[in-house]
């Protein structure tokens, strides 16, 4: 018979279990981000951009009032309100942790908040870029407004907008700088493949033709086609094989 485990050893899972709830893990979706007491970050600038991503989805704006290298206490900007967010480094784990947080706050939404800032607004651009290579500011407007509750100055959505879509097509330019290489690449498979080949009249020549080509991408319906890059390669014998 197998004996059950003792209280001691349900203690150390259940603890165990607890702390990896409460690691902190990027990728929440906007509006499901939750911070707690406990919870644990690798570096404090994560804990402080978690802390901008949550305050941006309850519609407050926070101050930070301590900002050291063993602690980080935010505010919010409200003097009367009392939410705060303090965590300190962890010497042990070697990691930071939220000791103190007041969730409840008392002062109203607002819809412009100073925490979105250029990097924030172009990282929630890039993926809208990517689908729709024509998006415009007008349609951000509406974007940022249905999806985040946020009105943001037009100016800085021009601005997040160039950004994505240097983000974007910069990938794109980087991929296309690999064409050449893999060309070349091509270009000597293809004569090793043909001095292996065999024929029956060895006065055929054969004429190999290697043509660069991008597609751009465009839209069709409510589908994105990316731009591709790549070669076509064409096989032939050589008209001079017919002269005679």
């Amino acid at each position: 018979m197998k004996t059950p485990p003792n209280s001691e050893d349900e203690l150390e899972e259940g603890n165990e279990s607890e702390e990896a709830s409460l690691l902190f893990r990027e990728g929440a979706r906007f509006g499901e981000l939750h911070l707690e007491v406990g919870m644990k970050f690798g570096t404090k600038w994560e804990f402080r951009e978690a802390v901008r991503e949550y305050t941006i989805q309850e519609s407050r704006s926070i101050k930070i009032v301590k900002n050291d290298n063993i602690r980080c206490r935010t505010m919010c900007k409200v003097k009367e309100c009392p939410w705060v967010a303090y965590a300190s480094r962890d010497h042990e784990d070697t990691c930071w942790q939220i000791k103190t947080f007041n969730d409840d706050h008392t002062c109203p939404r607002e819809d412009k908040n100073r925490a979105t800032n250029r990097n924030w607004v172009c990282s929630k651009l890039v993926k809208k870029v990517r689908k729709y290579p024509n998006f415009r500011p007008c349609e951000a407007t509406t974007y940022f407004k249905t999806r985040f509750d946020l009105t943001l100055n037009k100016n800085s959505i021009s601005r997040a907008l160039m950004d994505a879509r240097s983000v974007v097509y910069g990938d794109e330019k980087e991929q296309y700088r690999m064409v050449r290489d893999y060309g070349m690449t091509l270009v000597h498979e293809i004569a090793i493949t043909l001095l292996q080949f065999r024929t029956t009249n060895q006065q055929v020549h054969w004429v190999v033709q290697v043509i660069p080509y991008v597609s751009k991408g465009r839209s069709h319906g409510d589908c994105r086609l990316e731009a591709s890059y790549g070669y076509l390669v064409t096989l032939s014998q050589d008209i001079n094989n017919y002269q005679g």
